[in-house]
């Protein structure tokens, strides 16, 4: 089986913490599967650590939320989907969430629960995004944490 996991940025978020040293154990313990990440923005930097420990990453060069509307995004982020099993999200996007439903793949999402967190009045699209997302095409999702499950408890529930 082939994973591809979805990031907004190697440093950010802790998915340094949450994928660094679990991909290269399961690459190497689990011979059934191979997991790999993408990265919707490029940090050189965070980027090093993956390269250093052999995790095959893509980086889609995506400075800033404007690049969110090439329409070509798409079509990078499917052209690389279709070559995997499944796809998780880690942090979401509207280009990836296309991607990954042309691409007819399972889907999971696993929360971190970062939405909401600056209470600005953009969140609000954001939170109604990722509830559509979340309830519409995902196979399954998960949480980071119990704190993780709590927030979007409270954060994303309300809004069935």
């Amino acid at each position: 089986m082939k994973v591809i996991h979805t990031s907004w940025e190697a440093e950010r978020y802790g998915i340094r913490t949450f994928l660094l040293n679990p991909i290269p154990y399961q690459n190497k313990s689990l011979p059934d599967l191979k997991a790999e990440i993408i990265f919707q923005k490029t940090n050189k930097e965070g980027e090093k650590q993956y390269a250093q420990k052999g995790i095959k990453y893509y980086s889609l060069g995506v400075q800033s939320a404007k690049d969110l509307r090439n329409i070509k995004l798409i079509y990078n982020f499917y052209k690389i989907f279709r070559k995997y099993d499944l796809i998780n999200f880690h942090y979401a996007t509207i280009p990836p969430a296309i991607a990954a439903k042309l691409a007819c793949k399972k889907i999971i999402y696993t929360f971190h629960g970062t939405l909401g967190l600056r209470n600005k009045w953009y969140d609000i699209v954001t939170k109604f995004f990722h509830h559509f997302f979340l309830t519409k095409y995902c196979d399954y999702f998960t949480f980071a944490s119990q704190a993780s499950y709590e927030r979007y408890i409270k954060v994303l529930r309300g809004l069935s």
